[in-house]
């Protein structure tokens, strides 16, 4: 992947990239900053064009966004003048604007939104209004979840009760996640898999299997020890 600015020489972001992702899988991708972990997800995604190789879900190659990918990005993105239910239904509308009011419900059920379906959300918390946004993308009812540091802005407390919550909701619905972090201790609490990127230009560095047994506790000898072999691949 390259970028090339007016008057500026070519910066290459990534360098030969490529993993695999299986179906109903958690994969965490890991680095820091400048590895070109957002650019990877958008290019999942299909909001970016790689300049060379190609993202394929199901043996199709990806060429722009569709409804068997959501996305969730830090920023929350939802329509400040929308109640939360009314972003919730944006995502759950089909191509001919019809949707399911009960499906609406129930994922702002799963996410702990139903109390507040009606707030706007200048009135919503930060882990509230990423719950509202994790649940519009849920009623897409998409077969991939691609997730760019979701909790990266909240406090320790909220972050940890959103892991909780993904982790519940991924067990039940088996969804597919790429979730992006640079939080060693978030992918080996969430990942099945880590996926270790190194910066400038960003590389696959490793795969790491985390194996631990859900459901996990933090601080557990055995996720302690995920965290440690990540940190020592990443220093290697």
């Amino acid at each position: 992947m390259v970028f090339s600015r007016p008057k500026q020489p070519p910066v290459q972001i990534l360098k030969s990239v490529s993993f695999n992702v299986g179906e109903g899988e958690f994969v965490c991708l890991l680095g820091p900053s400048g590895c070109g972990k957002s650019t990877l997800l958008n290019i999942a995604a299909g909001l970016l064009k790689p300049s060379a190789g190609t993202v394929s879900v199901d043996s199709k190659i990806v060429t722009g966004p569709g409804r068997d990918r959501g996305v969730v990005f830090q920023e929350y993105a939802l329509f400040p003048w929308l109640t939360v239910r009314q972003n919730v239904i944006l995502g759950a509308k089909s191509a001919d604007g019809k949707f399911d009011g009960d499906k609406v419900d129930h994922f702002l059920i799963v996410t702990g939104m139903y109390d507040h379906r009606d707030k706007l959300p200048k009135e919503l918390s930060g882990g509230m209004k990423q719950r509202a946004a994790i649940a519009r993308t849920l009623a897409n009812d998409p077969e991939i979840i691609l997730m760019d540091e979701p909790f990266g802005a909240l406090d320790p407390y909220t972050r940890e009760a959103l892991q909780d919550q993904l982790i519940e909701l991924w067990s039940g619905s088996k969804k597919t996640i790429l979730f992006v972090t640079h939080s060693v201790e978030e992918a080996a609490y969430l990942a099945g898999t880590v996926i270790l990127l190194k910066a400038h230009p960003g590389e696959l560095k490793a795969t790491i299997s985390n194996e631990v047994a859900w459901p996990r506790e933090r601080a557990s000898e055995d996720l302690i020890g995920i965290e440690r072999t990540i940190r020592s691949v990443e220093r290697t």
